[in-house]
């Protein structure tokens, strides 16, 4: 099945391909592999709880059709949210975190268990940090018209204490 959260915030599920097909001609595969020069993490607490760097995930959204608001919001202004600024956008899909206190071991450990292989390399002197998705599986979005749309892509820091940046 697929899942959308509609205008009204509502989740739908599609439970038909054939129907999903009908409404979609293409899919984007989205495999998150490594994100670097990351900088450290700036608030105390937050570095006492997941480590010293930046908690990194990634947002891939599709922008297309009547959402005219989102385009002209990319379009107009450079310095904006990404994802986390679209208004009407369904199509949204999220990595899993890099957490900055799981090095390469942890993470093996965790994707033996079934969890995520991600990882965070600590910054070095003159190398910011950074976030790996070794062997993370893929996350998919539907595409109504590939001509036309668009990709917006958000790394953020997944921050447990405060908002996230």
């Amino acid at each position: 099945s697929r899942w959308e959260r509609g205008s009204s915030g509502l989740n739908v599920a599609f439970l038909s391909t054939a129907y999903t097909r009908s409404l979609y001609k293409g899919i984007i595969e989205v495999t998150p592999i490594r994100a670097s020069d990351l900088p450290d993490e700036d608030d105390t607490a937050e570095s006492l709880l997941t480590g010293g760097g930046t908690d990194a995930a990634l947002l891939v959204s599709v922008v297309e059709g009547a959402w005219t608001e989102d385009v002209e919001k990319l379009e107009k202004e450079q310095f904006h949210n990404g994802v986390l600024d679209l208004r009407g956008c369904a199509h949204v899909g999220r990595s899993s975190t890099a957490w900055s206190n799981v090095d390469e071991k942890k993470a093996k450990k965790n994707k033996e268990k079934g969890g995520s292989g991600a990882y965070h390399i600590k910054s070095s002197w003159g190398k910011g940090g950074q976030a790996v998705w070794e062997e993370d599986p893929p996350f998919y979005l539907y595409v109504q018209d590939p001509e036309k749309a668009r990709i917006v892509l958000t790394l953020f820091d997944d921050d447990v204490v405060g908002g996230g940046s």
